[in-house]
């Protein structure tokens, strides 16, 4: 199989990367702010609603907002363009050639500003940016899940180098922070420097009651993505239908409609 950067310089669109160019020098030169926030994906998930949630409490600012894969769908796209400068480079950010000119015109926006604070999370472009930012920018990570595995956590390991560079390790799940403090007791890193690890509940918001139905509903809510299994779910609503005919209804949210089903 050919390498990643290989597959990257076959198969991006020259123009695509023009386009990202563009929209980069753009977004750099009109952004206002001192805020910085970085994500892999602006498609339907739940934890990119989180992320739209905590942008919004500093839109008023002016926020730049970098996102550095590509997405599914663009579910978000309108709520986060309205909150800040929207930036999708994710070529730019991969290609063999323009990747570390990308990366470094980045930071150097935020290190040509006063008070910038940089806020990522489920990216790791966040942190190849740290090592190339003055120490006057905050740096703070959001982690929404993390399982403690003695033989792996590879990437995890990689970034400890930077432990001490993040002001802030922000979690959703109380699960995560012990399954963090795990990890890190694991590779070496003393309770005393525990206390940068947070944990800030995700807000929850009603939606009215629960109406009663006469048949038993199984709900999927999540994107079509590997780590989401929504085929597993569909299996089981199929052996459920066969073995019990019309006992059951099933809803999927989040993902297009799937043949046969």
């Amino acid at each position: 199989p050919i390498s990643r950067a290989t597959y990257r310089l076959l198969t991006y669109s020259p123009l695509k990367l023009l386009r990202e160019q563009r929209k980069l020098r753009e977004a750099l030169s009109s952004w206002k702010g001192r805020h910085v926030f970085t994500f892999s994906y602006l498609g339907t998930g739940g934890a990119e609603q989180v992320h739209a949630d905590i942008m919004a409490a500093v839109a008023d600012q002016h926020p730049l907002i970098v996102i550095t894969g590509f997405s599914q769908d663009r579910a978000f796209a309108k709520r986060y363009a309205e909150i800040g400068t929207l930036l999708e480079v994710p070529r730019l950010l991969h290609h063999p050639f323009t990747a570390k000119d990308a990366r470094q015109r980045i930071t150097a926006a935020m290190n040509a500003r006063k008070d910038v604070l940089l806020f990522g999370s489920n990216t790791d472009h966040f942190f190849a940016w740290l090592p190339l930012l003055n120490s006057s920018v905050r740096v703070i990570q959001l982690i929404h899940a993390l399982l403690h595995q003695p033989e792996g956590n590879v990437m995890h390991k990689a970034w400890l180098a930077l432990f001490g560079r993040i002001e802030h390790y922000v979690f959703v799940s109380r699960q995560a922070v012990t399954e963090f403090e795990a990890f890190l007791f694991a590779n070496n890193i003393p309770r005393s420097q525990f206390g940068k690890l947070e944990f800030i509940p995700n807000g929850v918001s009603s939606f009215g009651e629960v109406q009663a139905h006469e048949r038993t509903g199984l709900l999927f809510v999540g994107r079509r993505s590997p780590e989401k299994r929504l085929d597993l779910f569909l299996s089981l609503a199929d052996r459920l239908e066969s073995g019990h005919p019309g006992r059951f209804r099933f809803t999927v949210v989040g993902a297009p409609e799937v043949a046969g089903h």
